[in-house]
């Protein structure tokens, strides 16, 4: 994988994580494949439609999240497709006198590089892994 196309992936984890925080659907639906899947445990939400209405359905005030990655590793490289997994941090204040929340969770990507030559989402799944807190 050429370097360009890892700082790619990095800018596209990245703009997930504000998006998701800001409750963008519309941006955050267009990271995804058309027809791509978001997974969070056992949910799945295929498409832009549905990936856009989560989106915004799960950034409602007064629910307030910051999420952040890292650990990024390419698992598998087929040129313009690739295997990805990363950890992922999330805070979490449901309400304003509520302690925060602090989830960690796997993430498993995988990615497709369009005509184009941006990277998008096929398939993220995001699985917990503990929770702190609340």
């Amino acid at each position: 994988m050429e370097l360009a196309d890892l700082k790619a992936i990095e800018a596209l984890f990245s703009e997930f994580a504000w998006c998701a925080d800001r409750g963008l659907g519309e941006k955050m639906a267009a990271l995804f494949a058309e027809d791509g899947v978001l997974a969070i445990g056992e949910l799945e939400f295929q498409g832009h439609g549905r990936i856009g209405l989560v989106c915004q359905q799960r950034a409602q005030p007064p629910r307030y999240t910051r999420h952040t990655w890292s650990g990024l590793r390419v698992a598998e490289d087929a040129g313009d497709w690739v295997r990805t997994t990363a950890i992922q941090t999330t805070f979490e204040r449901s309400d304003t006198n509520s302690s925060p929340l602090v989830r960690v969770s796997d993430l498993f990507d995988q990615l497709i590089k369009t005509e184009a030559g941006i990277w998008r989402f096929v398939r993220r799944e995001i699985s917990r892994q503990l929770s702190v807190g609340a």
